[in-house]
């Protein structure tokens, strides 16, 4: 059971089973963050939300389950088969279509989805110049573009100067993470 803390900061994220969450998270707790990023966003049922980078597509059904939006959950390096199963397994199969494709390449019409929500996985394709304008004409007008991701708190020119505790795992792609400024 999550302490009080976490209850209050994450009351819908810290209902989930830390079990559950943990299996199927790619790093941190998605959740968590998902929540985080969440409160900013007015989520109403019946929304088209694109989860881009979704993973094992839990965030794609904490989506759907606590706000009612219809979720399209891309993530290029996760089987849409396997994640296709989770969902099925919590009863979001209505509401949370995944698929397995690369985020440079998406076939969905412009202004499309009410938001686009990324959860810990911008980095590993959305850092050049020409990925933000692109994911940009999916959304509506008045639509939501939604980022969570890891960030330094000063440009890094070098693997030796990513922080120690980062350094195993951003060995390969340091060189894609930036400070908020860039």
């Amino acid at each position: 059971m999550p302490n009080r803390s976490l209850r209050r900061a994450f009351p819908k994220a810290s209902q989930y089973d830390p079990k559950w969450v943990r299996k199927h998270s790619m790093g941190e707790n998605v959740l968590f963050n998902l929540e985080s990023l969440t409160k900013s966003l007015h989520l109403k049922p019946g929304m088209r939300v694109l989860d881009l980078g979704c993973g094992k597509a839990i965030s794609s059904i904490f989506l759907a389950r606590e706000f009612g939006v219809t979720v399209w959950a891309v993530d290029e390096a996760v089987s849409a088969s396997d994640n296709y199963e989770r969902i099925c397994a919590e009863g979001c199969e209505d509401k949370v279509f995944p698929l397995e494709m690369e985020a440079r390449s998406l076939p969905f019409p412009e202004e499309y989805f009410d938001a686009v929500i990324v959860v810990d996985s911008y980095t590993y394709f959305g850092t050049d110049e020409k990925y933000l304008p692109y994911i940009a004409r999916f959304i509506k007008p008045e639509g939501h573009i939604a980022i969570v991701d890891v960030c330094f708190t000063k440009e890094i020119e070098s693997h030796d100067q990513v922080p120690e505790f980062l350094q195993e795992d951003y060995q390969n792609y340091w060189y894609f993470i930036h400070t908020i400024d860039w």
